[in-house]
């Protein structure tokens, strides 16, 4: 073999076909070889590649043929049985192409993952320079078992070195800078900006394996970074790290360069934290369309946190989130808590779920216990009469308080409010139950008494959907608790739920009157007339005639445009949102230009430019959910980014009663009244009326009144 061939490498993740590019840890690995790798003598050529799961084989065999002089393998919870089987294969189809696995599945337990597949070594802990001295030796022929950060089969024995100290991030080089992560259809990235994390909870082993000291990454190439992805467009971007906020200075920092760089706010940026780390200062910064929050809370019973090594400071949380939602308005905020921690009984649990669900945020997510290999848990929970499964995702099955009977109870409990909450009218009406100082105030049990109520009625057999997820998606998941594709309902379902809903909390302790019922039921009717109005034909007439340039904006809700028809001259749209993530752009059957959250009423509407260089502007349906102030200045603020003599058409049912809004106190104005509002907030926004108010559509005895106007 000549010198100066170069020393082939073929890294490999093995994914399901999500939206994430799951390259990143295998591009950061090459970003780092290549920069020290640049002088050897014998040139080093690494490539990466993510695989589709129903492709592997496939790609074996294509590793096979290429015969490299080194393959890796980037493991994870969820790939490690088809990472197992993909090293199995290519070791028979080419047993001297040497196969290494590293990831996080190695990190915990390195001498099991060499038992459990065919790989000749891992590397476990930051895996950037124990790979990167791999390649400068094999490619000069040099021996590598002494290597830290290495195990490698010695015989029949596992032979596992002792660690590698952590690397200089400050010389780590950035494998987007690199031109490394091109997107390829990809939209969702994980960003670094520190590795380490100052916790000890038992079940994660970030802290025992990445260290408990935060080691920042330089905010220069942070900035570039940023700047690269919306350069590029915009993304979604996760943020992998244990925690932005606990450097609260630095956090401040990373969060005005998102401020600075991305004034148009294309990107998504997911950032995990502890609201309990949240001051003001920090929280006014958050306020960006497009950032989400993820609180991870997990439970709120002491005991429990204090077994699971977290701190109990749910008051500091409280606080912590009351500040985000004071001067971030627009960003989302979710929380993460685990059904199946040790100390947790089946009230405990409840009290949990109840506190998130009452905090006024956009999401709840509920994960099962895994009990992953080389975390405290792992090591001292069977002890403590925890039993979990021995591969991956390793859930647990029991603990001392909870059985596997138990278990299940909490997925079903989980699933019930997921379901019920999803259908906003229902959330509505157990919200307002909740708060009522006679409505119980446990809102998953108000939750358990209604899903009784409706199979005993024969509304709807929840049970049967129940054992049809878990057959489906199997036990291991998270649980989000509103808007999952399983609990999506026709729409005349979803109004039987409603109607049987109605006449059970007619009869309960603090429920709304016999009016705010009726207005509730008829407000959700209107709703279904109108999404089937948008899906259909008679829709089209609302865009005649067409503008002049041909450019028309479209304001709707997220859940009419799944259904809807690409509409005559649309160029883009704006969508009202009512769930967490509903509005998906790729539903949309235009451009997505921006996303209005609602939550009540709108009182105050980012346009953000809405308007700008438009011919004509269609709202459909959504005025009712804007606030009268926040209504004419949105109105005023669309006719001065419109061109001159852009039109207006507004089509509402004019109902008084936004899909959101509270149950209790006086009713909006509808109707006549609300007819008379509206057109004196356009007149005062400075839109010229062009002729009387007429009916757009009148169906299942509701009509939508139809207002054209002209931008004079």
């Amino acid at each position: 073999m000549e010198a100066s061939e170069p020393f082939r490498v073929e890294l490999a993740t093995i994914c399901d076909g999500s939206e994430c590019d799951f390259r990143f840890p295998l591009a950061a690995l090459k970003a780092y070889a290549d920069a020290l790798l640049a002088a050897s003598p014998r040139p080093v050529e690494i490539s990466i590649a993510e695989v589709d799961a129903a492709s592997a084989d496939e790609a074996v065999r294509g590793i096979a043929a290429r015969s490299p002089h080194l393959a890796g393998f980037s493991c994870f919870v969820g790939n490690r049985a088809a990472t197992e089987r993909a090293v199995r294969r290519l070791k028979r189809a080419a047993p001297g192409i040497p196969v290494v696995i590293g990831g996080p599945e190695v990190y915990g337990d390195p001498a099991g993952m060499l038992r459990g597949s065919a790989a000749d070594f891992v590397v476990f802990g930051e895996g950037e320079e124990t790979f990167t001295e791999m390649c400068r030796r094999m490619s000069a022929g040099a021996g590598v078992e002494d290597l830290l950060g290495l195990g490698f089969r010695d015989g029949p024995r596992a032979a596992i070195n002792g660690p590698r100290p952590f690397i200089d991030l400050s010389r780590s080089p950035s494998a987007y800078l690199a031109g490394l992560m091109e997107p390829r259809g990809k939209r969702w990235f994980l960003l670094e900006t520190a590795r380490g994390c100052p916790y000890r909870c038992s079940y994660c082993m970030w802290s025992r394996h990445n260290g408990r000291r935060l080691r920042a990454i330089p905010e220069e190439r942070i900035r570039a970074e940023v700047r690269r992805f919306v350069a590029l467009g915009g993304a979604q971007l996760t943020l992998a790290d244990s925690d932005l906020f606990v450097d609260r200075e630095r956090a401040k920092r990373i969060l005005r360069i998102f401020h600075e760089e991305d004034p148009r706010h294309s990107l998504e940026v997911e950032i995990c934290t502890d609201p309990a780390n949240v001051d003001a200062e920090l929280a006014r910064l958050v306020e960006k369309k497009g950032l989400e929050i993820i609180c991870g809370v997990q439970s709120v019973n002491r005991a429990t946190l204090r077994a699971a090594g977290r701190p109990y400071r749910v008051p500091a949380v409280e606080r912590g989130l009351r500040l985000l939602q004071r001067h971030a308005p627009s960003a989302d905020f979710a929380m993460q808590i685990i059904h199946g921690l040790p100390g947790d009984t089946p009230p405990d649990y409840r009290r949990t779920l109840d506190w998130a669900l009452t905090r006024g945020i956009d999401s709840v997510t509920s994960f099962p216990l895994q009990v992953l290999p080389g975390s405290v848990l792992a090591e001292s929970g069977r002890a403590a009469g925890l039993q979990w499964e021995p591969r991956p995702p390793y859930l647990a099955t029991r603990t001392r308080e909870l059985s596997p009977a138990d278990l299940r109870r909490a997925r079903r409990m989980i699933c019930g409010a997921s379901f019920l909450l999803s259908l906003p009218p229902l959330r509505r009406l157990l919200g307002s139950l909740a708060r009522s100082p006679a409505g119980g105030g446990s809102i998953t049990g108000l939750c358990d008494g209604l899903l009784e109520h409706l199979e005993s009625r024969g509304a709807y057999d929840f049970s049967r959907t129940f054992s049809r997820f878990e057959k489906e998606a199997g036990t291991g998941r998270e649980l989000p608790l509103n808007g999952h594709a399983a609990w999506r309902t026709t729409p005349e379902t979803s109004l039987a739920i409603l109607r049987e809903a109605v006449a059970w909390a007619g009869g309960r302790p603090g429920a709304p009157g016999p009016a705010a019922l009726a207005r509730l039921v008829a407000a959700a009717e209107a709703r279904v007339h109108w999404s089937v109005l948008a899906a259909g034909p008679e829709f089209a007439r609302l865009f005649a005639p067409p503008a002049p340039d041909g450019a028309s904006l479209l304001v709707c809700w997220a859940g009419d445009v799944r259904r809807m028809p690409p509409p005559p001259g649309v160029t883009a749209g704006v969508l009202f949102s009512e769930d967490w993530k509903d509005a998906r752009p790729d539903r949309a059957p235009f451009p997505v230009r921006d996303v209005a959250r609602v939550h009540g009423r709108l009182t105050r509407v980012e346009t953000d430019g809405w308007g700008e260089g438009y011919g004509r502007v269609v709202l459909g349906d959504v005025c009712g959910s804007v606030a009268p102030a926040a209504r004419r200045d949105w109105l005023a603020r669309l006719r001065r980014a419109c061109v001159p003599g852009a039109r207006l058409t507004i089509c509402d049912d004019l109902l008084g009663w936004p899909p959101s809004g509270e149950l209790n106190g006086p009713p909006p104005p509808s109707g006549p009244r609300a007819l008379k509002a509206l057109l004196a907030d356009a007149g005062s926004a400075g839109w010229t009326l062009e002729a009387p108010p007429g009916v757009a559509f009148e169906t299942g005895g509701v009509s939508w009144r139809l207002i054209e106007a002209r931008n004079a």
